[in-house]
């Protein structure tokens, strides 16, 4: 590893941040601590597509249902559906929106969190979301995942990994991160075949997950091949 390009990426990346790749790895080899941050982006970057496919297939399609169910596109603003916490992020919403924009349904439900759709999936509403419709949300999910718990448990993991991934913090060293990948797959089938047919078509993750050390080897060869031509 050329030192000069270590000095200029410690420079730009920030010290304490390479330190952390330092630790979960136990070296102080610059070459090594490099590769693995660069593994992370890699990750990262190959995660990034499945999970806004993700997250943006699951609202439109609980959108769709409960504005069906309770014959108003704007179910949100109904008193006795959502809890008083869920109430402060619409109005938030509402008020980001309407700095600029005219409030429709469309962008108060583009404008909510990941966080205020994976809520809906408490047990406080079992009866008023989950009992009725979670094949009308999930129209591709086998009969034994099709229960509010799993799918809890389940959104609740990605949301963890989405977090991340959006915080451009370390993944690298979570032990089932392509178990991850393959529910949250699994996931986008269960809601929509064909958008499950574009992720794959897209979906780099395990071409990175299985060929990562390749990747970043002939990446930073080309680098330091480049840097010596100069």
């Amino acid at each position: 590893m050329n030192n000069s390009i270590y000095k200029s990426f410690e420079s730009s990346i920030s010290k304490e941040r390479l330190e952390k790749y330092s630790f979960i790895f136990n070296t102080t080899d610059k070459t090594i601590i490099i590769h693995k941050y660069l593994l992370n982006t890699e990750l990262s970057k190959a995660l990034y597509f499945p999970i806004q496919t993700l997250e943006t297939t699951l609202r439109n399609n609980i959108h769709n249902v409960l504005s069906k169910q309770l014959g108003n596109e704007k179910w949100f603003e109904d008193k006795e559906f959502l809890n008083p916490r869920l109430k402060i992020k619409i109005d938030d919403a509402k008020r980001k929106i309407h700095k600029s924009k005219e409030l429709t349904s469309g962008r108060i439900i583009s404008e909510l969190s990941f966080g205020f759709w994976t809520y809906l999936f408490a047990r406080e509403y079992e009866q008023k979301i989950w009992n009725k419709n979670i094949k009308q949300i999930f129209p591709n999910i086998p009969k034994k995942f099709a229960t509010r718990r799993n799918l809890s448990e389940r959104i609740n993991t990605i949301r963890n990994l989405r977090n991340k991934v959006f915080h451009f913090d370390t993944i690298i060293h979570i032990k089932n991160l392509f178990e991850i990948h393959k529910e949250l797959i699994e996931m986008i089938y269960w809601l929509n075949k064909d958008i499950y047919d574009l992720t794959i078509e897209f979906d780099e993750f395990e071409n990175v997950y299985n060929n990562e050390e390749k990747i970043i080897k002939e990446k930073l060869d080309n680098l330091c091949r480049s840097a010596n031509d100069l």
